[in-house]
């Protein structure tokens, strides 16, 4: 039987801001000595935001037959394992246990799954997940979804 190549290209670019609570206390303290002694120095002491910019693209191919038609169900298994080393890596890059799924807004993949995230424990400005298939070079369908900010 004939075999088709299916190509999943994910691209992931998150930006945030990450607050470092541990430091502010005493940031502040620094800026009103510092408000007191020297105010050219104020703006480097005040600064209790760290940003964090992180580029990540996964591309994963799965074979579906060409008389059985397209079934989802490679496309569900590429995407969930994308998607779990997507978790990971924003789990270490914030420290915490951050994502969710949720329901994929592509029609083109009826009930398909995409990696959602909880931006209150976050704090993700910009969260762009890009979806591109591929098949064979023949037909392609080019998702952008802003899930965030």
């Amino acid at each position: 039987m004939s075999q088709k190549e299916h190509y999943l290209s994910v691209a992931i670019d998150v930006e945030s801001v990450v607050s470092n609570e541990d430091s502010v206390a005493s940031d502040e303290e620094s800026v009103a000595s510092d408000m007191e002694s020297d105010a050219t120095d104020v703006e480097s002491d005040a600064t209790d935001m760290e940003f964090v910019a992180t580029d990540m693209e996964f591309i994963g191919i799965h074979q579906t037959s060409l008389a059985g038609g397209h079934s989802i169900e490679g496309c569900r298994a590429l995407k969930r394992e994308i998607g779990r080393m997507i978790q990971e890596i924003l789990t270490v890059v914030q420290n915490i246990d951050t994502t969710k799924v949720t329901q994929n807004l592509s029609p083109s993949h009826d009930n398909a799954r995409y990696m959602g995230n909880n931006e209150s424990s976050m704090g993700i400005q910009n969260l762009f997940i890009e979806g591109n298939v591929l098949d064979n070079g023949e037909s392609s369908s080019h998702d952008d979804v802003q899930i965030s900010g």
